[in-house]
């Protein structure tokens, strides 16, 4: 069985919430997955077998040929979908590359670029990649596995799984490896001389080790800290069984720092700090990180769990989860791995009590697995697009491999559906689904897009004279992808409830509901926690329900009359003689109807 494991586990690269290929994985050698990360602490055996096959994709260093349809601004035009006016053109084949992820501007056609290699340590480079428009484009590594003759260097880690790299104010480049946040001069004679480690021994254990980064203005750096699991399943199964933990050991050891972000100060001569504060947890992978400098607020994309399936099968695992996008708040718990979606207990984690966690802002396709945010800033694309939210989706569920924007509410956030500017990415020929990673905004406003899958650096591209580039509102919304807050479950109740109300055919319940229960019975009986009948509010039919079973309808009507011997309901009384009446008739009215 553990050999089973062992080349199950070899098939596979799990970064974030991902998807079923729709055609067979290609096979993959031993090494394609790090020995480090087949440690059966981070997950039952059955478990490691089930997500294995569940989720096996083809490695990148098999690459693609895309079918090229034309010309996009000078390069090579690939065959997807594009919002009207845009393009996407192929700037650099992938030759020389393994694993891209994300790219920095030097210039106005140079880029730096991270390649992580594969999931093995220290496999990874960095290199520069200039193009021209109508013109060839070339490859020189800059750090590679040959730039360090010392296994100990300490400036090695750069090549351990780089994810991000970005081009700060300071005018140096940041890199998130797998364990090190480090920063360098790639246009020094030197490049290695110049790297420097500014943070060290972050967590890279289990299923999640990469690292993404952002800066605020005020000298913090925020900092992805992965979950090592899927859903901690090892300690859970509390509430199917009753005999395991309530809680997951690392989601709540603070050493670990599993599912979190981290925040580390960074002061005016670009020293940072050795410590750190524990920011938000209850992340599972918070590889789209972003700060958005006009609102002061720190954007993540979270790439849910998967296999929710397993051990509630009454859940289509292709529907739910929902990935999510969350406003980060200090000190917030987001609810990972014991909730999903609106606080909905994880079928492992059923004795949690979900309602003090922080709910998504808004929420995702299922396995979309977005892998970055980027906030426009140029002047090329349409009026529209400027400061808007720019997200890749990687997954290869049917909504994911996209490049999408958004609507935004009246506070400037992300809101609604997500609008595509890139999609029907898919499969033709040797060319494999898209798969989005990085974005940059180059100086003359197109923007640059890192595919890993494929190995190719593409450029996205805007002409007003083939449309008004207007995103596509294409996925299919359907129930499940739903903007959590304009549509929460609760919402959904409040609406109907004054649909009824307003018919003018409202029964005697439902109006007490409106005038007692929602306005004051509920903010005793309302938390999962409450004295006597949980009431929700705008529940109407749910709580007349839960009412009527518990034969309570007389009590209630005691409570709320008044009568000697009963608790007085509500306790602090009736605003009036004229309220009390009116509610003391409607519960008559109502328990003559149900006799």
């Amino acid at each position: 069985m553990k050999n089973l494991i062992l080349v199950l586990l070899s098939t596979t690269l799990i970064t974030t919430s991902c998807s079923h290929l729709a055609t067979p994985p290609q096979a993959v050698t031993a090494s394609a997955f790090p020995v480090k990360f087949q440690d059966t602490k981070w997950m039952d055996q059955e478990d490691y077998v089930r997500y294995v096959n569940f989720f096996t994709r083809a490695p990148s260093s098999l690459g693609s040929v895309y079918k090229m349809i034309g010309d996009c601004d000078g390069f090579s035009m690939v065959d997807v979908k594009t919002a009207p006016g845009f393009c996407l053109g192929q700037v650099y084949d992938g030759t020389g590359l393994k694993k891209p992820r994300t790219a920095a501007v030097i210039n106005d056609n140079q880029i730096a670029v991270a390649d992580m290699g594969s999931w093995e340590p220290y496999d990874g480079k960095i290199v520069a990649i200039t193009f021209e428009k109508n013109g060839e484009s070339t490859l020189k590594d800059i750090i590679n596995s040959k730039s360090f003759s010392d296994p100990k260097d300490p400036r090695r880690e750069i090549i351990n799984r780089p994810h991000q790299i970005t081009r700060h104010i300071d005018g140096l480049y940041y890199v998130g490896a797998a364990t090190s946040l480090l920063r360098f001069n790639p246009l020094a004679e030197n490049p290695i001389s110049t790297i420097e480690v500014l943070v060290q021994n972050l967590p890279a254990e289990g299923l999640h080790p990469l690292k993404s980064f952002a800066f605020d203005e005020s000298g913090s750096i925020f900092i992805n800290v992965g979950a090592a699991t899927n859903v901690c399943h090892k300690n859970g199964l509390g509430g199917i069984f009753g005999g395991r933990k309530k809680t997951c050991d690392e989601a709540e050891d603070q050493d670990i720092g599993q599912g979190q972000i981290r925040r580390y100060k960074m002061n005016a001569q670009g020293v940072v700090s050795k410590s750190f504060e524990i920011y938000a947890k209850g992340l599972r992978n918070s590889v789209a990180l972003s700060w958005d400098a006009k609102r002061k607020i720190l954007l993540q994309g979270e790439n849910s769990r998967d296999a929710i399936e397993k051990n509630a099968s009454r859940l289509n695992g292709s529907d739910v989860p929902h990935d999510e996008i969350n406003i980060v708040e200090k000190d917030k718990h987001y609810g990972w791995p014991y909730c999903y979606d609106n606080n909905e207990n994880s079928p492992e984690w059923e004795k949690v009590k979900c309602d003090s966690f922080k709910k998504p802002h808004m929420f995702l396709p299922a396995h979309s697995a977005p892998l970055s945010f980027m906030i426009y800033q140029g002047s090329t694309f349409p009026e529209w697009y400027k400061g808007r939210l720019l997200a890749s989706l990687h997954g290869f569920e049917a909504k994911g491999h996209r490049i999408v924007t958004f609507k935004r509410d009246s506070n400037g956030l992300p809101t609604g559906t997500p609008q595509s500017v890139v999609y029907g990415w898919d499969t033709r020929g040797e060319q494999k689904y898209g798969s989005p990673v990085g974005l940059t905004e180059m100086p003359d406003g197109s923007v640059i897009i890192i595919e890993d899958m494929n190995k190719k650096v593409l450029r996205l591209a805007y002409d007003p004279s083939l449309g008004d580039g207007k995103p596509v509102e294409e996925i299919e919304t359907g129930k499940p992808v739903i903007d959590a807050l304009e549509v929460s479950e609760e919402e959904n109740r409040r609406l109907t409830l004054l649909s009824k109300i307003a018919s003018g055919n409202a029964g005697p319940f439902t109006k007490f509901q409106a005038k007692v229960i929602d306005t004051t019975c509920y903010i005793c009986h309302g938390g999962a926690n409450a004295p006597g009948i949980q009431l929700l509010r705008y529940d109407d039919v749910g709580n007349e329900e839960k009412i009527l079973k518990a034969n309570k309808a007389k009590e209630l009507f005691s409570m709320v009359s008044g009568v000697q011997g009963y608790p007085t309901m509500p306790p602090q009384g009736f605003a009036s003689d004229a309220e009390k009446a009116e509610a003391v008739n409607l519960l008559k009215l109502w328990i003559e109807q149900i006799q």
